[in-house]
C-alpha cells in the first residue's frame, strides 16, 4: 500500500509541474504584462561589495529572469586585499569587533616576534649546553636532561592550575602581563643555563636552570591561555557598543545596524592565523639572527624590553566589560564623589546632577596593568571570609595586647550583639569593620609599599548561604561604600579607631545604603556596563557562607 501511495504522489507531482504550474505562471504573466521587478543586493558588512541587479520582466508570452552573475572587481590589488581580510580579519571588520581589536593584534604580533627571536637564542645556548658539537657529549645525558625539563614544566602547570584556576577571570589583564613576565624569566633561565656546562660540577646548575626555565614557561602557558580566552570572548562583542556605550534593545531602530558580534570560533581562528603569520616571519628573522649574532645577551635584553612594552601597550587598549572588584571600586568611587563637597563649602556647592559612571575604556585606561594578580593583595574589603576565623583572630589580638586594651580595641565579639546582627536580617550579608595590622592586608611587602608600619581599615563582609551573584554584587558594593565613609570620618588614622566607633560607622553606612544602592544599580544598568549578566560579574568572593544566625535579643 505504501508503494502504491508513493507512485500516486509522484504522478500528482508530475502533472502539477507539467500543467498546473505553467498555467499559473502564464496567468501571472498576462496579468502583469509589461511590468518589471529589479533587485539590488549589497553586502551588509562591506558596503563596497554588491551584486549586479537581478531583473524579472513580465510579458504576454511569459516572464524572463536575469540573475546576478558578477561581483564588483577592483583589480588584482583589491582581490589580494580581500584574501588578506578574509584570512586575518573577522567578518564585518571593523564594525563587528571592538575598536581596539586591530591595535591589540599589532602589539600581539610584536610580542610574538620578540618571543620567537629570543627563543631561538635560548635554544641555541641550550643545545650548546647539552653538548651539541662536542665530542665528549653523551646522548643519554642529553635526553635525560630534556625529559627532566619537560617533566618539570608539566608538573608545575598542573600545580599552578590547581591553585589559581578560579582567579584567572577576575584580573585578566594582570594575569596576561604576569604570563609575559613569566616567559621572559623562563627564556632568561635557558639563556643562563648555556653558561653552566662542561666545567667541574656545573651540570647540576645547568639542569636546575633548564628545569626552572621550563617551569616559568609552563606558568606562562596556563596564565596566557586563560587570559587569552577571556580577551577572545571580549572581542566577540559587537563594536558598536564599545564605541558608543549604547545598549540598544532588540528591535530598535539602531539595533540591526552593524551590531552583530563575531562568533568566538572565528575570532579564535583569525587570532591563530595572525599568530601563524608572525611565526612564519619569526622563522625567517630567527634564521638570520642565529647565523649573524655575536652578542646574544645584548639582543636578549633589547628584545625583552620591546616585548614588555608591546605587552603593556596592547593590554592598555583592551577595555573588558567584566565587572571585577577593582572595576567595581572605580564605579563606586565615581558614583559617591559627584555629590561630595569640599570642607567649608556651602551645601549648594554639592553637585546635583546625576552621576556619570566611567565607561569600560576609561576604567581600563586608569587601571594599573603592571600589578600582582594573586588573591586580594592589599585589598581593604574582603567578602566571603569565615566569621569564626575572624572572631578567633580578634580574640587572639586582644589577648596579645593585654587587659588594658580589652574595652577599646580588644575582642570585638563583645560588640557583635544579637541586636547588631538583627540589623542585617534583610541583607544577604553581615559586615564588620576593623582596624587590622598591616600584615593582614598587605602581606610582608605592606610596609615597603605604604612607607610605614601602621594599622589599616578593613571591612569584612560575611555572605549568607544561598547568596546569588546579585547578592554578591550588593555585598561587595556595601563593603566599598562602608570603607569609603569610614575613611572620610578618619581623624587620626586607623590607630585612633575603637571597635565601638567602627561598628557605629558600619551601621550608619547600612542605614543609607538601601536607597543609594537602588539608584546605583539602575545607573549601572543604563551605563555602558549594562545590562549586567551573571557571567559578567566576576568578583571572586571567598568560599565561606554563614548558614545560620540564631540567638536571643537579651
Amino acid at each position: 500500500q505504501q508503494r502504491v501511495l508513493g507512485v500516486i504522489m509522484k504522478c500528482v507531482t508530475f502533472f502539477a509541474s507539467a500543467w498546473v504550474l505553467p498555467c499559473g505562471v502564464g496567468a501571472l504573466a498576462e496579468r502583469f504584462s509589461g511590468s518589471r521587478i529589479q533587485f539590488l543586493e549589497k553586502h551588509i558588512e562591506d558596503p563596497t561589495k554588491y551584486l549586479s541587479p537581478s531583473t524579472i520582466e513580465f510579458s504576454e508570452s511569459g516572464c524572463q529572469t536575469t540573475f546576478a552573475s558578477r561581483r564588483r572587481d577592483s583589480g588584482l590589488l583589491g582581490s589580494r586585499r580581500a584574501v588578506f581580510e578574509r584570512t586575518f580579519l573577522p567578518a564585518g571588520f571593523p564594525n563587528s569587533v571592538p575598536r581596539e581589536y586591530l591595535s591589540y593584534q599589532k602589539c600581539h604580533v610584536v610580542q610574538d616576534l620578540a618571543t620567537q627571536l629570543r627563543n631561538t637564542l635560548a635554544t641555541q645556548r641550550v643545545l650548546t649546553g647539552l653538548g651539541v658539537g662536542s665530542a665528549d657529549a653523551s646522548a643519554v645525558s642529553a635526553i635525560t636532561s630534556w625529559i627532566l625539563r619537560d617533566g618539570a614544566g608539566m608538573l608545575s602547570s598542573l600545580v599552578f592550575t590547581s591553585f589559581n584556576s578560579e582567579a584567572f577571570g577576575s584580573n585578566v589583564r594582570s594575569w596576561r602581563f604576569f604570563a609575559d613576565c613569566a616567559v621572559d624569566i623562563g627564556i632568561f633561565c635557558e639563556m643562563a643555563a648555556g653558561s653552566f656546562f662542561g666545567g667541574s660540577g656545573s651540570y647540576p646548575i645547568f639542569l636546575a636552570l633548564l628545569c626552572l626555565g621550563s617551569v616559568f614557561k609552563a606558568l606562562c602557558g596556563v596564565a596566557a591561555g586563560a587570559a587569552n580566552s577571556a580577551i577572545t570572548l571580549h572581542f566577540t562583542q559587537g563594536g558598536e557598543r564599545s564605541r558608543s556605550g549604547s545598549n540598544d534593545k532588540l528591535g530598535s531602530s539602531t539595533g540591526g545596524k552593524h551590531r552583530r558580534g563575531v562568533d568566538i570560533g572565528e575570532i579564535a581562528a583569525k587570532g591563530g592565523a595572525v599568530g601563524t603569520l608572525s611565526g612564519t616571519l619569526g622563522l625567517v628573522l630567527s634564521l638570520a639572527l642565529a647565523r649573524t649574532t655575536t652578542s646574544p645577551w645584548a639582543w636578549f635584553w633589547g628584545l625583552t624590553m620591546v616585548h614588555l612594552w608591546a605587552c603593556r601597550q596592547g593590554l592598555r587598549l583592551v577595555a573588558l566589560r567584566s565587572l571585577t572588584f577593582p572595576y567595581l571600586s572605580a564605579l563606586v568611587d565615581a558614583a559617591t564623589t559627584h555629590a561630595e563637597r569640599e570642607p567649608g563649602q556651602p551645601p549648594e556647592a554639592a553637585s546635583t546632577h546625576a552621576p556619570r559612571l566611567p565607561t569600560p575604556a576609561e576604567v581600563a585606561a586608569s587601571e594599573r596593568v603592571v600589578a600582582l594578580p594573586f588573591g586580594s593583595f592589599g585589598s581593604s574589603v574582603r567578602f566571603g571570609v569565615s566569621l569564626a576565623s575572624y572572631l578567633a583572630s580578634s580574640k587572639k589580638t586582644a589577648l596579645n595586647r593585654g587587659p588594658e586594651a580589652s574595652g577599646a580595641r580588644g575582642d570585638i565579639s563583645q560588640f557583635l550583639t544579637p541586636s547588631y546582627v538583627e540589623l542585617f536580617a534583610a541583607e544577604p550579608f553581615i559586615a564588620i569593620a576593623r582596624a587590622c595590622p598591616w600584615w593582614r592586608t598587605g602581606g610582608f611587602f605592606g610596609p615597603l609599599l605604604s612607607g610605614r608600619c601602621s594599622r589599616k581599615l578593613e571591612v569584612l563582609v560575611f555572605l549568607r548561604e544561598g547568596a546569588s551573584v546579585e547578592d554578591e554584587l550588593r555585598a561587595a558594593t556595601f563593603g566599598l561604600v562602608c570603607l569609603r565613609q569610614l575613611k572620610q570620618g578618619e581623624q587620626g588614622g586607623a590607630m585612633s579607631w575603637t571597635n565601638r566607633e567602627l561598628l557605629d560607622g558600619t551601621l550608619a553606612s547600612l542605614e543609607e545604603f538601601g536607597g543609594w544602592y537602588v539608584g546605583f544599580r539602575s545607573l549601572l544598568e543604563e551605563s555602558a556596563w549594562g545590562p549586567l549578566g551573571a557571567g559578567q560579574v566576576r568578583l571572586r568572593p571567598g568560599p565561606w557562607r554563614v548558614t545560620q544566625v540564631a540567638g536571643g535579643m537579651g
